[in-house]
């Protein structure tokens, strides 16, 4: 092969484009035709060498030293008397340092692209960042914007902050022109830190030597803050004559993938003349300032003094030819330097000569592409296509749905479901790291198995040792009967919430000088909440005798279970964890031992001061205003539970203010207890004044200013009759049914609430269903106030009054929301005549039924409140909703759209109740107070709450209370 020689496989033609003298030889070629024919030939070549030397062009003007920079007339000025404002080159090129605005672009400047409307060139460095400096805005164009690099995240017009939004979890990005502008614009103030001028780290090749019509390329690398733009000068002037957008000259930015504080410029320059020759200067600027590299590129442009014109030859598809040889213009769906190729979508021998050579090919429709399965949140894949898992969505099963959090191989259904105490559904995964947290060693007790009736205690029979650090327990001592179970029992006050323990890892230390037999008892037990969380060692899992030991689990529902051995769900967990108040670990780890040593335990919740792992299994929540916590699990500031545990989960969160008679706004966050009552009150929820002080209206008077009644003859004993109340101003009747309170869009509804008679212990709003106030509607004094209505706020509430005699009044109402101010059907007066049967229904459970709607020229459909869909056993039936074996979960309010006349819906409320199948009355009536008090009457017992919708699976507690 010669030694400069191209080689173009099956062509017809073999080419030397520099030939020299080592390339002389008989060169042969062979030909196999269709038939299986061969031909074959041979040349000989000689390649004389030249007599006359060929001389490189001089460089476009002389070349400078390293330490001087070169004029564009050719003259060499020391490199420190740039832009010093003194004309050094004598043609000015030196102080050419333009600003923006000036008439002729700088180097380091772009055009505008219409400078008839204001500033005709900006620097190269405002370009794409987010702010117009052009008055015609195209500075910013997608063409600027392609040449700089693109950080993480964001765009190349803007700059990543390096926090991220504290409530969503996002990246944060802003315009590339605010940073390091002198004023902080990031969360976490990172676009005003470290800003400082560029400084060159890598300067382009001294010199360089090139042939014309090759592409030259430079590099150069700065680093600075905001990341500098680097320039390329020529001679102090343009690159290739012009700007760098003309096409043949392209300068780009990148950041350097091993090293992201680095910015690589690169000039490309193609298809080079002998204009190109000359100085090339790296500048690499920014708003802080300027530099350039030292020393200058110099490039040679290496010209032939006698071209070789090389002959057309484009295999017949065309005659027009570069001076190189290589094709122009080619015809017949061909392309390539001889015209050798077949365009795309066409086939065939390009080489024949024929206009034919080329035909368009034919072929079938690709495949559909596949994708790949997540296997984290795919269930199976059937006919190419991915079955997601219940909480998965995507193409690929690679999300989670909303309201879903973590795709992980673990959870059975792909994600975790918010459960954030069941205030929320709102919630993401934590970006928390787990932190060991040593329990401390004192005030440790130990209790038997059975410490709930047992309360035996063995705190004097513990040995503190080796300076605190180890506990130990001579279990002969405590004069137990033999094979009694002893545990180690934690202080309460080293516990509480440990809700973020979740998943976490619980370590335990200790020392067993038994025999190493198997354990069988629970080997870790803990308590929140009334909800016990106890954990087994595996079968067969044993300890070396007289040996330090260490046992690890992590704390979730595959590890732990009830007491009974039953399995636990992560709801139950996390409320447990929310109010940890029991923490045991078995003393007497095997048979045979008569000594019992702790050495630590360590647990390993997530906090935002972490270290370890990320806690991604922990929830994250945005809770309604009355809750905080990861979970939600704790009642915010000003708000307190009166009644905890009362209801689903976790108990309601109220009002200080509404629980304490509007004398203060602090309440205990855990009991409801109220704090500094004001107006002289006192009480658990400033129900009555202080001595000397009696109660006239609500207001506490020093006796001397109370203006009694007068005497009035004394009365037989009468019954009880309770408050008298008014709702939206009209009076209200604890027999009637709910009242409707229609609502509008954007306007604010308050719904006015008053007590006669009596002084209530506390009024407290709240929806039937024990959940809390959704997003807008607050409780104001006694009032309810609905602030700008939006469907979600539709659906039915109660109003709790506690009363001075220790019952309670619920007083049911329904908000209708009505869009756009419309109006709704006018009915006779209580439950929707249009329904039969009328709301609400009862119905036993696995029952059947059938609720009519008489609207025959309605378009209707049914939802139930809070979801987007029926559940799975009730169905629409043309206008009917019909209700097959009812369920716990068939329990709730459904809501009837109605659509008539083209306008927007009406929207009716129909409350469904179930009661179970072995129970005759409702559970509305097994819930209420099931004793009559009379004065100086027998005791009274009431029930709270009177009426609880619960979903399957949710856990309720009823609480009572004996008079």
């Amino acid at each position: 092969n010669p030694q400069s020689g191209t080689d173009r496989g099956y062509s017809e033609r073999l080419e030397l484009p520099r030939a020299i003298p080592d390339d002389s030889g008989i060169y042969s070629v062979e030909a196999t035709s269709s038939d299986g024919q061969v031909a074959r030939n041979s040349v000989t070549i000689h390649v004389i060498g030249r007599s006359v030397p060929v001389t490189p062009a001089p460089v476009q003007p002389g070349r400078c030293s390293i330490d001087e920079a070169t004029c564009r007339n050719g003259r060499c000025i020391p490199r420190g008397a740039l832009c010093n404002g003194v004309n050094d080159c004598g043609d000015n090129s030196d102080e050419q340092c333009g600003t923006a605005g000036s008439g002729a672009c700088q180097p380091n400047e772009i055009s505008c692209t219409n400078p008839g409307r204001g500033r005709k060139c900006v620097q190269k460095f405002w370009m794409c960042d987010g702010d117009r400096d052009c008055d015609d805005g195209s500075d910013e164009n997608l063409r600027y914007c392609e040449l700089l690099p693109r950080p993480p995240f964001c765009k190349q017009s803007e700059f990543h902050c390096n926090g991220r939004n504290g409530t969503l979890n996002q990246p944060v990005c802003i315009p590339r022109s605010f940073h390091c502008d002198g004023y902080v614009d990031c969360p976490d103030r990172s676009d005003e830190v470290g800003c400082v001028k560029p400084v060159v780290v890598e300067s382009p090749q001294r010199e360089i030597r090139i042939n014309v019509g090759q592409t030259l390329r430079i590099q150069c690398a700065a680093r600075g803050t905001p990341p500098p733009y680097i320039n390329w000068r020529l001679n102090w002037g343009h690159v290739c004559g012009d700007s760098s957008d003309n096409g043949r000259c392209t300068m780009t930015q990148e950041f350097d993938p091993r090293d992201p504080t680095r910015v690589i410029g690169t000039l490309i320059v193609e298809r080079v003349n002998s204009g190109d020759g000359g100085a090339y200067s790296c500048e690499a600027l920014n708003s802080q300032g300027f530099i350039f590299a030292i020393p200058d590129a110099i490039v040679d442009v290496i010209i032939d003094e006698r071209p070789v014109v090389v002959p057309c030859f484009c295999n017949g598809h065309s005659t027009t030819c570069n001076p190189d040889g290589t094709c122009r213009d080619c015809r017949d769906n061909t392309y390539g330097p001889r015209c050798e190729y077949c365009i795309q979508g066409y086939e065939g021998d390009a080489r024949r000569g024929t206009p034919q050579d080329c035909y368009i090919r034919y072929e079938p429709a690709p495949p559909p592409v596949v994708a790949r399965c997540d296997p984290r949140g795919t269930y199976l894949e059937r006919n190419g296509r991915c079955i997601c898992k219940y909480n998965a969505e995507g193409e690929r099963c690679d999300q989670c749905k909303r309201n879903n959090f973590y795709l992980n191989p673990l959870t059975p259904n792909g994600c975790i479901p918010c459960f954030c105490s069941g205030v929320s559904t709102d919630c993401v995964g934590s970006d928390w790291r787990r932190r060991a947290n040593q329990l401390p060693l004192q005030n440790w007790n130990v209790v038997p198995r059975n410490f709930a009736t047992d309360r035996w205690e063995g705190r004097n029979n513990i040995q503190t040792r080796d300076g605190g650090r180890e506990l130990a327990l001579n279990l002969q001592s405590t004069n137990r009967p033999a094979g009694d179970t002893l545990y180690w029992s934690a202080p309460r006050e080293a516990l509480g919430d440990l809700v973020t323990l979740y998943d976490g890892n619980i370590d335990i230390y200790f020392t067993n000088d038994g025999t190493g037999a198997p354990i069988r008892d629970e080997f870790i037990w803990m308590r929140g909440n009334n909800i016990d969380l106890v954990h087994k060692v595996p079968p067969g899992t044993t300890f070396q005798p007289n040996a330090n030991s260490t046992y690890s689990v992590p704390c979730n529902e595959r590890t732990f279970t009830r007491k009974d051995g039953s399995l636990i769900d992560r709801e139950n967990m996390l409320m447990a964890l929310s109010d940890l108040d029991t923490f045991l670990v078995k003393a007497n780890t095997a048979a045979g031992q008569r000594n019992a040593v702790l050495r630590g335990v360590t647990l390993n919740p997530a906090t935002r001061e972490g270290n370890g792992d990320v806690a991604q299994t922990v929830e994250m929540c945005t809770c309604p205003a009355n809750y905080t916590g990861s979970s939600c699990e704790k009642c915010s500031e000003g708000y307190g539970r009166p009644h905890p545990l009362v209801g689903i989960y976790l108990g309601q969160c109220w009002s200080c203010r509404a629980l304490c008679h509007e004398k203060t706004d602090r309440c205990d966050r855990e009991t409801g207890k109220c704090i500094g009552c004001e107006g002289n009150s006192e009480g658990d929820r400033c129900e009555r004044c202080q001595s000397g002080y009696v109660m006239q209206g609500n207001q506490c008077l020093p006796y001397q200013q109370y203006a009694p009644q007068p005497a009035q003859p004394a009365q037989p004993a009468q019954p009880f009759y309770g408050a008298t109340y008014y709702v939206d101003g009209a009076p209200y009747s604890t027999q009637q049914g709910p009242l409707r309170i229609p609502v509008e869009s954007g306007r604010d509804r308050p719904v006015q609430f008053q007590v006669s008679n009596v002084q209530p212990l506390s009024v407290a709003w709240g929806r039937t269903d024990g959940g809390p106030l959704p997003y807008g509607v607050t409780q104001e004094g006694d009032n309810l106030l609905i602030r700008n209505p939006n469907p979600s706020v539709a659906g039915n509430y109660i109003c709790t009054v506690r009363l001075p005699d220790g019952t309670s009044d619920r007083i049911p109402i329904v908000v209708e929301y009505q869009p756009n101010g419309e109006t709704r059907p006018t009915y006779p007066h209580a439950a929707h005549p249009v329904f039969s049967p009328q709301s609400p229904l009862d119905i036993v459970e696995g029952n059947q039924a059938v609720i009519r709607l008489d609207q025959p020229n309605a378009r209707v459909r049914w939802r139930k409140d809070g979801q987007t869909s029926l559940p799975q056993n009730v169905y629409q039936d043309g206008n009917n909703l019909n209700i097959q074996r009812a369920s716990p979960d068939t329990a709730g309010t459904y809501l009837c759209e109605v659509y008539s006349n083209g306008g927007a819906p009406t929207i009716v409320p129909y409350e469904v109740r179930v009661r179970p199948a072995s129970s005759q009355p409702s559970v509305s009536d097994v819930l209420l107070i099931i004793s009559t008090y009379w004065l100086g009457g027998p005791p009274k017992v009431s029930i709270q709450p009177k009426v609880i919708n619960l979903r399957e699976g949710q856990r309720m507690i009823v609480q009572y209370t004996v008079h």
